[in-house]
């Protein structure tokens, strides 16, 4: 019955328009600064000479000493502010995490949205495993020169499947991070706490394969392979997949607002338009086993400190995925926001998750 009612949400949200509604938003919780959305164009972008990609990111909140020499970091010219490693979502970019931007500025804290590989920029592959990511993770934080091993100085966070990226990295690479935060964020897929129906999941984690997406992604040049996937997916993903984000009334509520109306189309169209690669990757993920090859881990097994933060609304990701996480990981606190949905929670409370993160990191520098 539930599926059933999802559809029929779905079919009547088709004939939304999809037009800007500039007005306001009265009711957030945590009133800020808005700056206009970045443009998608805008990143960064390093080479990975080890496993021979690149990496495409964005910076936002305080930069400090991100890019500077290392003899003037050392004299203390360029302060070193927190640094959190945002992981995006599902069909998403780097430019998902610019909804936090103005609480960053003001909490003194780096934001490091990267764009996952085969969403936006980044080089287009998909990764067989986890710990493949995680690799790639490691060598993308050395070439920036930030997040040591072992030194336990930044923090991690995942939201929706970005979650799944995120627990792997607080796992395999546990010397490098204090804390994570899931928000929103996927666990296991089994039973009732798949994201969509088996059915649905197993058809859109085996269509990649029969639509020839894979291979397309692991042997067709990109240059081609966006001339032909962009002018036509790129530009109807958000406007096919805005009706999921708004089955939930706080969703639905928050994107009437011009603001993050923007920010949605944003961050959805420069994370499908460029390539379809990173689907291949996350659906695998999403059905895959823990004790299989591509997870290689069990969440049980992460010592990290986690924060996890999950609406009771959302109709994406239920909140059971938010309470699998408290309950396998030993060091973990969460809290559930009644009836607030997939988008909402880090829209609306982004500026406590960061606090939350900030003071835990100053704790763990004072012992």
């Amino acid at each position: 019955m539930k599926f059933l009612r999802i559809l029929s949400l779905l079919f009547s949200c088709c004939f939304l328009s999809m037009e800007t509604v500039a007005q306001g938003f009265s009711s957030l919780d945590e009133p800020f600064t808005r700056l206009r959305p970045p443009e998608r164009t805008q990143f960064e972008a390093v080479d990975l000479p080890l496993s021979m990609q690149t990496m495409t990111f964005a910076v936002y909140g305080q930069r400090g000493n991100l890019g500077v020499l290392p003899s003037q970091r050392r004299a203390g010219k360029y302060p070193e502010p927190l640094t959190l490693i945002y992981l995006h979502g599902l069909i998403s970019s780097r430019t998902e995490a610019a909804v936090l931007d103005a609480h960053a500025k003001k909490l003194g804290i780096r934001i490091i949205a990267i764009d996952r590989p085969g969403y936006g920029q980044s080089e287009m592959s998909s990764v067989s495993s986890l710990k493949e990511f995680t690799n790639l993770m490691a060598e993308f934080l050395d070439v920036l020169g930030i997040c040591p091993s072992g030194m336990r100085q930044c923090a991690l966070m995942g939201v929706s499947a970005g979650g799944i990226y995120a627990s792997a990295s607080a796992y395999f690479l546990e010397d490098r991070f204090d804390s994570l935060s899931l928000t929103s964020a996927v666990a296991y897929q089994r039973g009732e706490e798949r994201v969509w129906p088996n059915f649905i999941a197993g058809f859109a984690g085996h269509a990649w394969s029969l639509l020839g997406v894979k291979g397309a992604c692991e042997y067709m040049p990109r240059s081609i392979l966006k001339g032909l996937w962009a002018p036509i997916y790129g530009r109807l993903t958000p406007k096919l997949l805005y009706p999921f984000f708004t089955l939930g009334p706080k969703d639905r509520e928050l994107l009437k607002d011009g603001y993050y109306k923007k920010w949605f189309i944003n961050f959805m169209t420069e994370g499908s338009g460029q390539q379809p690669c990173g689907f291949v990757s996350d659906f695998a993920f999403m059905n895959a086993d823990p004790a299989s090859p591509e997870w290689g881990f069990y969440l049980d097994s992460i010592k990290v400190k986690t924060f996890v933060y999950h609406g009771t609304g959302d109709w994406l990701v239920p909140e059971s995925h938010g309470e699998k996480f408290l309950m396998e990981i030993k060091d973990s606190e969460g809290i559930f926001y009644q009836d607030e949905g997939h988008l909402s929670v880090l829209a609306k409370h982004g500026r406590t998750i960061l606090s939350t993160m900030l003071e835990h990191g100053r704790g763990t520098q004072q012992k």
